[in-house]
């Protein structure tokens, strides 16, 4: 929580390091290389080397990474490739470094429990149970690959509170919500994760495998359900989940951007000190680099893409994800149109 607030206080300053950490730590792979990183010493020499980037750009250094090459657009190898939408599953498909994992994904899945907590207060158990990880459907598979990843690669000792401890991947529907089932009962859970359509999902299913009404009934000590996708305004107005708590936050192949600071907030405090650096362009611009804008000077409801660069080693990459809003800059908060 010290580090958010940090990076909240002075959001320059925290993206700023981290831009240079990363520039550091790629310095001696190809990309650094061939854009002299470690001759970078301002965000304008930055942005005047590196051009912008989409995925037709990086395509060549991601089918060679896949064939096992490393140091590319990353130090080391890569062993994860999710795709980067619903469209072209097995041709559009990004790195997820093990730097990616752990200052990103998992900083980020840490860090909005954190802020639950931290705005629960006193009442919660979040952490005297287990979390259920849900994850999301077969026709979910963006999520569904990124979430099993997380499953699987999770840290010690975080690892031993997640249920299940191994990805789920059944034939069906009904045995994958079965296992999921079978999980939950194996000790109390305190927290649910994953895509609400999973949630609705299981809560049905453990209904009428029970026949008990309610996820309180099934699972007395859970209290909030974590969110993890593109969770809209309007969505975020609808209050989606009901008995227990409902916590969103921005988190697809790309990276985890946001997560709200407090319950029934319909915007999301941008996630600035944990592996990804931002850059912005309205939607209705070309994509130039004149166009291109740092975070200090965006404006508030002005609809921007995302251009990022990240420790998958995305480098000035035009995010493929929703166009964000901000509506405050102090801190910097922002909803998904």
């Amino acid at each position: 929580m010290e580090e958010i607030r940090e990076a909240c206080a002075m959001p320059y300053d925290a993206q700023n390091e981290l831009l240079f950490e990363m520039l550091s730590d790629a310095a001696s792979t190809e990309w650094g290389k061939r854009y002299r990183f470690s001759r970078i010493h301002s965000y304008d020499d930055f942005r005047q080397r590196l051009p912008l980037q989409q995925y037709e750009d990086i395509l060549p250094y991601v089918q060679r990474m896949m064939a096992g090459e490393g140091n590319l657009l990353w130090p080391g190898t890569c062993k994860y490739f999710v795709p980067a939408g619903e469209k072209n599953l097995a041709s559009h498909l990004l790195p997820i470094t093990r730097d990616a994992l752990m200052d990103n994904f998992y900083e980020g899945i840490y860090d909005s429990m954190a802020m639950y907590l931290k705005d629960k207060g006193e009442d919660s158990k979040l952490f005297d149970s287990f979390s259920l990880w849900i994850g999301a459907s077969k026709r979910d598979q963006v999520y569904r690959n990124l979430s099993n990843i997380l499953i699987k690669e999770a840290p010690f000792p975080q690892s031993l509170f997640i249920r299940p401890q191994s990805p789920v991947n059944k034939s069906n529907a009904h045995s994958e919500l079965e296992v999921l089932l079978e999980e939950s009962q194996k000790g109390q859970v305190s927290n649910i994760q994953g895509r609400p359509h999973r949630y609705f999902d299981f809560l049905k299913y453990a209904e009428q495998k029970t026949g008990k009404s309610g996820i309180k009934n099934i699972l007395p000590q859970v209290e909030v359900f974590f969110h993890r996708g593109k969770p809209t305004r309007a969505y975020l107005q609808q209050a989606p989940i009901q008995d227990i708590d409902y916590h969103a936050s921005f988190c697809t192949a790309e990276g985890f951007f946001g997560m709200q600071e407090k319950l029934g907030e319909d915007a999301m405090l941008l996630h600035m000190d944990a592996g990804i650096f931002y850059e912005f362009i309205p939607v209705d611009a070309e994509l130039k680099a004149e166009n291109v804008v740092p975070l200090e000077e965006v404006q508030l409801e002005q609809a921007y893409r995302m251009i990022i660069s990240t420790r998958a080693g995305l480098w000035r990459y035009l995010s493929e994800g929703p166009a964000i809003v901000f509506v405050s800059n102090r801190p910097y908060k922002f909803y998904i149109q």
